[in-house]
């Protein structure tokens, strides 16, 4: 009888590591220029993939950041998602992240203080740069966010 079972189990085994999930993981890419005549920013913190799609912006606490180093107020950054990827073009992932949020929301820090950025999904040009059986890669593009003080 510990037999059947263990070749049941094996071959149950066999079967769902074969037929696994299709789609794999997404990446983004994320840039923008930070215009700042005063302040230089050193670092960005920038929300986990998995807590754009399943959290709101009030839901969303310092755990849930990812902080990448900057230099000279250009954003160039990369980042993964945990999850499979759904998404066959950027107007449907940008759909996905409006559903939770209007803003997308990251963190800029200097050697004195921490400011909190949001910039509307409308406003950030989201394309699709390359789709392979690994999955896809989009790019966040956020423009010019102007730091100016006034």
């Amino acid at each position: 009888m510990k037999k059947k079972i263990f070749l049941i189990l094996f071959f149950l085994l066999l079967y769902l590591n074969s037929n696994g999930q299709a789609c794999g993981r997404y990446k983004v890419r994320i840039i923008g220029a930070l215009t700042s005549r005063e302040v230089v920013y050193e670092k960005i913190k920038i929300p986990r993939i998995s807590s754009l799609e399943y959290k709101t912006n009030s839901e969303i606490n310092n755990d849930d950041f990812i902080e990448f180093k900057i230099a000279s107020n250009k954003i160039d950054i990369k980042t993964q998602s945990n999850l499979g990827s759904i998404y066959h073009d950027a107007e449907s992932l940008k759909k996905r992240y409006q559903k939770e949020n209007k803003e997308y929301k990251f963190i800029l820090i200097n050697n004195k203080t921490e400011v909190t950025i949001e910039i509307d999904w409308d406003k950030i040009k989201i394309s699709k740069i390359e789709s392979n059986e690994f999955g896809s890669y989009f790019e966040f593009d956020l423009g010019e966010v102007n730091m100016e003080i006034n």
